[in-house]
């Protein structure tokens, strides 16, 4: 029975978790625009290091922006412009010339009457994102220090319970002392990035298929809770941990996984590498076995690609070589969702089916924390 279970682990490959209230609450990422330069000074275009900062957002919060809202300034579209490119939006501009009190009402009426579930990133200014937070009810913020640009707030709305306001930084650092005009206040969690900067994890290489940052959520790393059920057997724990990043240039994603039993000896050892295969507009995905020493490929063209839609990513694979053969027939297939997915978390699900497909049985699930870098 150990074996077999070993076995059973080789579906954990990423992870996350969000219960069903997680799932409601509402995600605001706030950043000031990236560097400017200084003319013309009406409406300035960003220098080099702000364009390369805008990119540095696009790698951070790809996983999972379904609004960017801006506003008419060309710094804060520019600065969105990458993200919003690769996630197909239309940043929503909203004007500041009425007063900071009701453009942060403006901003904060357009987020709170989305549905919830939904994650959406504001590019302001210095002044602009602490009204905004109070607007939502978050802490009070002091104004951003004038040279300071790495700096992005993640604020939780929950379904029940007060906001939570997480500081963090994202691309190239701010100069030393940057943010010395001001401190954190309180209610706000001093954190290091939510999302993986470009040094320890890669990034992704401008030239790749922009499909490829779809899985961009999977870099960093994971804490895993795993849970599985053998076929006619009760539910086991297991502890997982789960990294990934850009390789080959920022071509390719490769996640390394490990998974530890009660007693903990190491029972899953392997990694996947996936690409895109713009050519024939296919994803090309491997998951590798390394203590059994087998590949197993995952979405084969004979079961379809990859299904991607704004709130979910499923594909299908065959029954793995190795002591998984022993707990389920040949003809069994297997479908690999993620779903809840956000900065922190998301959920990792596998389920079974003996009948082509006709009932499905979940027999893995993993909830997965975003450890810090």
């Amino acid at each position: 029975m150990r074996h077999a279970l070993i076995g059973l682990a080789l579906w954990c490959t990423a992870a996350l978790g969000a219960t069903g209230a997680r799932a409601q609450d509402r995600t605001v990422i706030l950043v000031r625009h990236a560097e400017r330069a200084p003319e013309p000074r009406a409406d300035p275009p960003l220098t080099e290091a702000g364009r390369a900062r805008a990119g540095a957002l696009a790698d951070a919060v790809t996983g999972r922006v379904d609004v960017v809202i801006v506003t008419p300034y060309r710094r804060t579209r520019e600065t969105a412009a990458p993200i919003a490119r690769i996630r197909g939006l239309t940043p929503v501009e909203v004007s500041p010339a009425g007063g900071l009190a009701a453009h942060a009402r403006e901003v904060a009426d357009s987020i709170l009457a989305g549905p919830p579930g939904r994650t959406v990133l504001v590019v302001g200014h210095s002044n602009t994102l602490p009204a905004i937070i109070a607007a939502l009810g978050g802490p009070t913020v002091p104004d951003l220090c004038e040279t300071e640009y790495a700096t992005l707030f993640v604020l939780t709305l929950p379904a029940a319970g007060p906001p939570r306001l997480t500081r963090a930084v994202y691309g190239a650092p701010d100069p030393p002392g940057a943010d010395g005009c001001r401190a954190a206040p309180p209610g706000m969690l001093e954190t290091r990035p939510p999302m993986p900067d470009s040094t320890p994890y890669g990034r992704l290489n401008p030239k790749a298929p922009p499909e490829l940052a779809r899985f961009a959520f999977l870099v960093g790393r994971w804490r895993c809770d795993v849970r599985i059920t053998p076929p006619g057997g009760a539910e086991l724990r297991f502890r997982g941990e789960w990294t990934g990043r850009y390789v080959l240039d920022g071509y390719a994603i490769v996640e390394e996984y490990r998974q530890w039993d009660s007693a903990g000896a190491l029972v899953q050892l392997g990694q996947n590498i996936r690409s895109y295969d713009a050519a024939r507009r296919r994803w090309v995905i491997r998951w590798l076995d390394a203590l059994a020493g087998t590949w197993l490929e995952l979405a084969p063209p004979d079961l379809g690609d990859v299904v991607m839609t704004e709130t979910s990513i499923t594909y299908y694979h065959h029954l793995p070589e190795g002591p998984a053969a022993a707990l389920f027939p040949a003809n069994t297939i297997f479908r690999v969702s993620y779903e809840n997915i956000s900065l922190r978390h998301f959920t990792w699900r596998a389920a079974a089916s003996r009948d082509s497909g006709k009932t499905w049985e979940v027999v893995q699930q993993i909830e997965a924390e975003r450890a810090e870098p």
